[in-house]
């Protein structure tokens, strides 16, 4: 089909859909500022006041895009790297669409317990997941762990 050759030559083309880019002019000046020395400072200040990373870091505006690939649009269960592309497609929609930095995680995870627990023990690195997966489904912006006690939403297809 011509829609499936495209699709491919497209993503040969690109090498994925999202980039990481520089919200400053990298020189000299910004370089010690926005990396070192300069980055200690604001290490420091978040030693005691974790909350400042809203305002001084993306965490704000940044979510991750999980699955286990136990779940590909409608092809089943065929692992996280089939899984990459359809979470770089949502990442770039979060962008467009919401202006939300998202960064697609394809995690190699063994069970249900590994998939609900891997997300929230990386959650300090963003300020919500949306996660995929046959275990559990769901777009969440928790970044909290879950707890031993916390029941689970979705049960393993077939």
């Amino acid at each position: 089909m011509a829609i499936d050759d495209d699709a491919l030559d497209l993503h040969r083309k690109l090498r994925g859909k999202v980039a990481v880019t520089a919200k400053a002019e990298l020189t000299a000046e910004t370089l010690e500022l926005l990396y070192t020395p300069g980055v200690g400072a604001v290490s420091r200040l978040l030693v005691d006041d974790v909350e400042s990373a809203q305002e001084l870091t993306g965490r704000a505006n940044t979510v991750a895009v999980v699955s286990d690939g136990s779940a590909v649009l409608g092809l089943g269960d065929e692992g996280p790297v089939p899984a990459l592309p359809v979470l770089e497609g949502k990442a770039l929609l979060f962008r467009a669409l919401a202006g939300i930095d998202a960064v697609p995680i394809a995690l190699e995870v063994d069970g249900e317990d590994s998939f609900v627990d891997a997300p929230p023990a990386a959650s300090r690195s963003s300020g919500g997941c949306a996660r995929r997966s046959t275990y559990r489904s769901s777009t969440t912006t928790s970044t909290e762990p879950r707890s031993p006690s916390s029941p689970r939403s979705g049960t393993r297809a077939a």
